[in-house]
């Protein structure tokens, strides 16, 4: 649904293209999952599920193994993971307060460096400007 009012709503054409893309995806894998996959289970039944075909009376896969594990550590232990995940997360993001995209309309170097005057159409305009001390982008 966002992506569908992200479609109508943007006023910027690639968002607005995504938006409408994004959302024709979704009705599509959405309607694989309704109509197609229960077919396709049906017809090829547990021969699909290869090379690790379940078996009648054999043991239950979810109760071994490392996810398995995982899960049962979690499960004892769930605020204790929690908290740990989002120390975890502020540490990888506390690189962020220090990122400097370099957005002309946001650096003050930008700011500080605008000078009115011609604007560069033509070769010689370019020359008279690089040579008026604009050269490497510095003012």
């Amino acid at each position: 649904m966002s992506l569908l009012v992200l479609g109508l709503v943007s006023t910027l054409n690639n968002n607005r293209s995504l938006g409408f893309v994004g959302a024709i995806g979704i009705l599509v894998a959405l309607l694989f999952t309704v109509f197609l996959l229960p077919s396709v289970l049906l017809l090829f039944g547990r021969r699909l599920f290869w090379p690790f075909v379940p078996k009648v009376g054999e043991a239950d896969p979810t109760r071994t193994g490392f996810w398995s594990r995982t899960g049962e550590r979690v499960a004892r232990a769930p605020r204790l993971i929690a908290i740990g995940c989002v120390v975890f997360l502020a540490i990888l993001a506390s690189g962020m307060f220090s990122l400097h995209t370099g957005s002309a309309r946001t650096s003050n170097s930008a700011r500080r460096c605008h000078r009115p005057g011609p604007r560069p159409s033509s070769p010689s305009t370019s020359r008279r400007l690089l040579g008026a001390g604009l050269r490497g982008g510095q003012c």
